[in-house]
Order: structure tokens, then C-alpha cells, then sequence
């Protein structure tokens, strides 16, 4: 999918999985009682801004970014720790205490 075709009013949507704090982050699979997902917040992200990022890390901190209340009120909290970032080629990317861990799903 091209992420142009994404496009709405000048942003792009990201799903973002509120969660519950996980024990083990980095332990953690879709599969586990350590992983509830709760609710999803939706995230909109300028395309400007999306489009000048030179790399997934610099895509997960705007999805992180916007996803803050400060930023983008919402009626719901704000992404955290713990929560899971869908990307649009269905990978997933937790939000860690100092960075991004890849949430592999097992089945």
C-alpha cells in the first residue's frame, strides 16, 4: 500500500492499541495475559511531517508525538508505555520505556 493513497486532509491515520502496562515488555506476544488491549486510539499524523521522516523510528516518535493530548486532544488518554503502534504493512511496535520493541504475533 502507498502511503500517499493514505492520505485524508492532509494526514495519515495510525491505529494505536491502548493497553495495559505490560510486566515484561520485551517478553511480551500477542498471545499473553501480560498483553490486553483495551481500546484504539486513532492518530493523525501530518503528512508533511510523516513524508520528512527518514526512518521507521523517526515515523513510531511522530505516531507517539501526536498521539499525546497535548498535541491532539482526544476523549481518550494519551499513548504510553505499552502501547502498540499498527503499522499499515501490519507490523506492530510497542512503545518501550527507551524506544520501540517489535511485537511478533504468534499464533
Amino acid at each position: 500500500m502507498n502511503l500517499t493513497e493514505l492520505i485524508q486532509d492532509g494526514f495519515v491515520t495510525f491505529q494505536v492499541e491502548l493497553t495495559e502496562r505490560w510486566k515484561k515488555i520485551a517478553q511480551t506476544d500477542l498471545s499473553s495475559p501480560n498483553y490486553v488491549s483495551n481500546q484504539i486510539r486513532l492518530v493523525d499524523v501530518p503528512a508533511k511531517r510523516l513524508f520528512a521522516a527518514k526512518n521507521k523510528p523517526e515515523i513510531l516518535e511522530l505516531v507517539f508525538e501526536f498521539g499525546q493530548n497535548d498535541f491532539q486532544q482526544k476523549n481518550i488518554r494519551s499513548v504510553s508505555v505499552g502501547d502498540v503502534i499498527r503499522f499499515f504493512n501490519g507490523e506492530r511496535w510497542a512503545i518501550d520505556n527507551s524506544g520501540w520493541v517489535k511485537v511478533e504475533e504468534t499464533n
